[in-house]
């Protein structure tokens, strides 16, 4: 018996010891701009957004998945990958694509750094230099074991939003019949805010950051359950739970107020008199804790995917003199996000959603990708995807191009409402 429990408890301790990547991919997904997306889809469209949500976590588990796969099975990042089997010219669109996003979402989660400061009454210009800085000393001497454990930590603080729903006190019958009944609008608004919503949750950066932490990690073949494990239970029970009760916090209060949200700190303020300083502390701490953890995590996508790309050293275990290029992406999206932010007058709000905008369009370009190389039998062996995998995957894109087209066609015909 006593043999029994102690290989129970074995098998429990690796499995502790190998969480990380997909837990922190999932956690982080509620970055600043989802947020942002998940708060204005609950305030100006109440519950009728969590179908969608539920949707799209499927298709985010989905290729996660693929990822996890490719990365224990190959021991290779994306970048790698998808340099070696399409080429430098691709790998370059790619890269730029990424960029870009990435670009923009460090933006958009300085601007939630800064909007969580200033609920509290720390004046931007001197909170947002504080947290570059620190992020930058932490990403440049810290180990992976150490950076992963604080990352951890903060990821736990996001969780405040499901309490702060529960206060909230919702309409748990209409929550359940919106979840499960869709309801779509062909209005501006509303698609702009699906295709949003489909950057904020399939992000460019989650699809580079899980595959390249699960090589840093070193985990290999003989993990592959475990990560695919983790990366299930993590999108269902961290990114689709938090991103489900922001919905139903916002949805609960301020839809039912008719109150709009003009800036990412907006719903957190707008909480308190309708439901109270508990809901509204606990809003604001999730926004200042998710937006730092993606501080971290955005700047350190990009420089994985540009040293995987171009073929430089790479990697948390390395050091400044061993991997210039990989610490100079990180201190140079720190310093342009930064900068940004605190341009005097700037509107941070519509940047953020305009950030997940173009990750969305950005996405099926990397779903298509990644749905190639994880269907190649070569690359993949017996781990290659299923039809399932494939039809899902395939089902995404097509969605994601379809939603597109009919946002691009109300603005090209002027109906923006």
């Amino acid at each position: 018996m006593l043999k029994r429990f102690r290989q129970i408890s074995t098998k429990k301790l690796i499995f502790l010891s190998l969480i990380g990547p997909g837990l922190l991919t999932a956690i982080g997904d509620n970055d600043a701009g989802g947020i942002a997306s998940n708060s204005a889809a609950g305030a100006h469209f109440g519950y009728s957004f969590l179908w969608i949500l539920f949707v799209i976590t499927i298709a985010l588990t989905v290729i996660l998945d693929m990822c996890a796969r490719m990365g224990v099975v190959t021991g290779k990042g994306l970048m790698d990958l998808i340099r070696e089997k399409f080429g430098v010219r691709w790998s370059a669109l790619v890269i730029i694509s990424l960029f870009i996003a990435n670009a923009a979402a460090v933006v958009s989660n300085m601007g939630g750094i800064a909007g969580g400061m200033e609920i509290f009454g720390l004046s931007r210009y001197i909170g947002i230099p504080l947290v570059a800085i620190a992020v930058f000393f932490l990403l440049r001497w810290g180990s992976y074991k150490i950076i992963e454990r604080i990352l951890l930590l903060i990821s736990m603080i996001v969780l405040c939003y499901i309490a702060s729903a529960i206060v909230a006190k919702p309409d748990w019958g209409m929550v359940l019949k919106q979840t499960l009944i869709p309801s779509i609008k062909i209005t501006h608004d509303y698609l702009m805010l699906v295709i949003a919503f489909v950057g904020t949750t399939i992000a460019p950066w989650m699809l580079f950051f899980i595959q390249s932490m699960i090589v840093d990690k070193g985990l290999t073949i003989k993990h592959i359950n475990i990560a695919r494990w983790e990366v299930w239970l993590s999108s269902f029970l961290s990114d689709y739970a938090i991103s489900f009760f922001i919905i139903i916090a916002c949805a609960t209060t301020l839809f039912r107020h008719q109150i709009r949200i003009e800036s990412v700190s907006d719903a957190a303020i707008a909480l308190r008199p309708l439901a109270g300083d508990l809901c509204f502390l606990l809003f604001a701490i999730g926004l200042l804790a998710a937006s730092t953890l993606a501080i971290f995590l955005l700047p350190l996508t990009s420089a994985y995917a540009v040293c995987e790309t171009f073929g430089f050293e790479g990697g948390l275990n390395k050091s400044p003199s061993e991997a210039p290029v990989f610490y100079g992406t990180i201190t140079l999206l720190l310093f342009v996000g930064s900068a940004v932010v605190l341009l005097p007058g700037i509107s941070i709000f519509p940047l953020i959603i305009l950030a997940q905008v173009v990750a969305g369009v950005i996405t099926p370009i990397l779903v298509v990708f990644i749905t190639l190389l994880a269907g190649n039998q070569r690359i993949m062996g017996k781990y290659v995807n299923s039809s399932f995998y494939n039809i899902i995957a395939g089902g995404t894109v097509a969605g994601i191009v379809i939603v597109s087209i009919i946002y691009l066609g109300l603005i090209l015909s002027g109906k923006t409402i």
